[in-house]
């Protein structure tokens, strides 16, 4: 600050960890914790880019890679027909659209 160089110290007051007794815990309850266990790995994991670490959680089993492609192609579908109505509402004329830009 103002030119000169200085030393600074953080520290976290709380780590905010948290965990479910699974055991007990009702089927209900158990898809969205789990849900949420997924993403938080996969958030941590993406940051850091260690696709060896990523592979070794996910282990050898396919399941990961089935849900990624059940995924995909439901956004795929999805964009598909999220571009015909957009085609279809520049052809009934409530959208101008200009070419050639």
């Amino acid at each position: 600050m103002n030119g000169e160089v200085r030393d600074f110290s953080v520290s976290r007051r709380k780590d905010w960890k948290g965990s479910a007794n699974v055991v007990t815990m009702r089927p209900t309850a158990a898809v969205p914790y789990a849900e949420l266990c997924g993403e938080t790995l996969a958030l941590a994991h993406s940051c850091t880019g260690d696709r060896v670490a990523c592979a070794a959680y996910r282990g050898s089993a396919n399941l990961i890679d089935r849900a990624l492609a059940d995924v995909a192609g439901q956004r795929a579908d999805q964009s598909g027909q999220n571009f015909a109505a957009f085609l279809h509402t520049i052809d009934s004329g409530r959208l101008q659209a200009v070419g050639g830009l």
